[in-house]
């Protein structure tokens, strides 16, 4: 083979290569499930006859016209492709054993079908789609294992179409009234959980037949399925905190020109369950406060409107069902009171959201420990914090980002840090090592006496070490608290071992060998029985 062949077929290869690797953007799929030929049909068909038609109409223009069930909805989305200048590419059938076996005409319906397609095909000058269907006839008195199997398999198939055709999106198309109507439901269902990968269902399309005169009338059921999802979304939304389904309800309507049925009040009440669906995956504590405060008011807003409708009202009331104790609490009081963050802890652990419940008390709870007196500083040390907080601040170029409370907690209490202070700064200071360093001596003089080794890390320490710290703050004026004081140490030493928990949960700690710290329950279980001290400890 001389050098000019070898390199035109390799030419040929590489051309071959580019137009199978190039995108498409869009591949349009019928999905219908076969009905029979009618007995009446078939009969005029035999005796030589031309079978009586069905006519389709879209207010009162006629659409198309056919002898099979299937035909009504397959040729009504040919037309509308048409109209788009696109094409079907694709019929993807689901046959019962009943149509694939070979009929009184020498043929099966299935072949029926397929040659009515296309000669219709052929009269409308479109190009004749792809006829696939799945490995074997459906049963036809089909189990719900069977429905569920094949919905699957359908599946698959979709989506092995969308990677051998090198597609962005598959357009889906779904005939409503062929076959069996449970089988509808379920590969819908089925199909939903597929748009992250771009297939999507663009109409469900259904007619209303009347058999007497031989008449058919369009029904769009696209929205009808679509409020299957929104259901879904609402569950998904009150539940695990995302806000996915939900908003691709209402985008899909916009997309439909349904503006105008969304008011100002529920789109902001769309925006807001989005914003505070985007602060609970974030896991951003004190934007989830905001923005539930936000949803609040939108749903508010919302209720004090005079434009409703029925589905809308129905979403904000399941979700006020469901926030309905946090909303009680914002109203009472600010959203940085105890009240409205142990409400949404107690939603975060009872949804299994046990990373946002945790960061929540870890990130919140310090405030709330120093705001109501629980824990805050002595008069041997108030000064010495001031001039410490303040010191942070004005060092700060955009502002230190952590409250005064918040900062004596995590900081000062436990884990202090003369790094953050310059060296020629320290001796202005009137606090040197802060509490911390006291515990870090405390810890030093007991290793002295008992001969072992101890970590000087309030946070990871000997628990009887921490006990024994703590109390000797409160004696020696370091520390006040306006209730008991034995009850706030335990909660501070608790403290202590949830942050170590939100920690475990955020980092590879490979050393873990705890499993109950990785357990959900013993987690909850924790998190609940420190919430109920703090209730016990305030009097609520």
């Amino acid at each position: 083979m001389n050098l000019f062949i070898k390199f035109m077929i390799q030419l040929g290869i590489y051309i071959r290569k580019g137009i199978h690797m190039k995108k498409r953007e869009t591949y349009n799929l019928i999905l219908t499930c076969l009905s029979s030929l009618s007995y009446n049909a078939k009969n005029d068909i035999i005796n030589g006859q031309q079978p009586k038609l069905y006519t389709y109409f879209e207010n009162d223009k006629k659409i198309a016209d056919g002898i099979m069930t299937n035909e009504a909805a397959t040729k009504y989305i040919f037309r509308l492709l048409k109209e788009k200048n696109e094409t079907v590419d694709a019929i993807y059938y689901v046959a019962t054993q009943k149509v694939s076996k070979i009929s009184e005409l020498g043929k099966t319906d299935v072949d029926f079908f397929k040659e009515r397609m296309e000669l219709y095909c052929i009269e409308e000058k479109m190009v004749v789609p792809k006829f696939l269907h799945p490995s074997n006839p459906m049963s036809d008195e089909p189990s719900g294992r069977d429905l569920v199997n094949l919905s699957v398999e359908i599946a698959e198939k979709i989506r092995e179409i969308k990677e051998t055709n090198n597609v962005v999106k598959i357009n889906l198309y779904i005939d409503a009234n062929g076959g069996f109507r449970d089988f509808l439901s379920i590969v819908t269902a089925v199909l939903r959980t597929m748009d992250g990968d771009k297939i999507h269902i663009e109409k469900v399309i259904g007619v209303n037949v009347d058999n007497g005169n031989k008449i058919g009338k369009y029904v769009d059921k696209t929205e009808a399925y679509q409020i299957y999802d929104l259901y879904s979304g609402i569950d998904e939304f009150i539940n695990y905190g995302r806000s996915r389904m939900i908003e691709q309800y209402f985008n899909e309507s916009l997309n439909e020109n349904n503006s105008d049925n969304l008011t100002k009040e529920m789109k902001n009440v769309i925006d807001a369950i989005t914003e505070m669906s985007n602060s609970f995956v974030l896991c951003r504590p004190l934007l989830m406060l905001k923005k539930t405060v936000e949803l609040k008011s939108a749903i508010d807003d919302y209720d004090d409107s005079t434009d409703k409708t029925e589905v809308f009202t129905f979403i904000v009331a399941k979700i006020k069902g469901v926030y309905e104790t946090i909303f009680k609490s914002i109203e009472q009081g600010s959203i940085y009171d105890y009240s409205t963050i142990k409400e949404i802890m107690s939603y975060c652990i009872n949804k299994n959201l046990i990373q946002q419940a945790l960061t929540i008390y870890s990130e919140c709870m310090p405030d709330i420990l120093y705001k109501y007196k629980i824990i805050y500083p002595g008069k041997r040390v108030k000064k010495g914090y001031d001039q410490y907080y303040n010191y942070l601040n004005d060092k700060s170029m955009d502002g230190y980002p952590y409250s005064k409370e918040y900062t004596f907690i995590q900081q000062f209490l436990n884990a202090f840090n003369l790094k953050e202070i310059k060296g020629e700064d320290r001796n202005e200071l009137l606090i040197t090592k802060g509490i911390l360093g006291q515990y870090v001596d405390f810890v030093k003089n007991n290793n002295r006496k008992t001969g072992k080794r101890e970590r000087s890390y309030f946070e990871k320490g000997n628990v009887e070490h921490q006990r024994s710290y703590l109390k000797g703050m409160y004696l020696n004026d370091f520390l006040y608290s306006d209730y008991d004081k034995d009850k706030v140490i335990e909660i501070i030493i608790k403290y202590g071992e949830i942050k170590s928990l939100r920690n475990l949960s955020n980092h590879a700690d490979r050393k873990e060998s705890d499993e109950k710290k990785q357990n959900i329950e013993h987690i909850k279980n924790i998190l609940r029985v420190e919430l109920k001290k703090i209730d016990e400890l305030l009097g609520k």
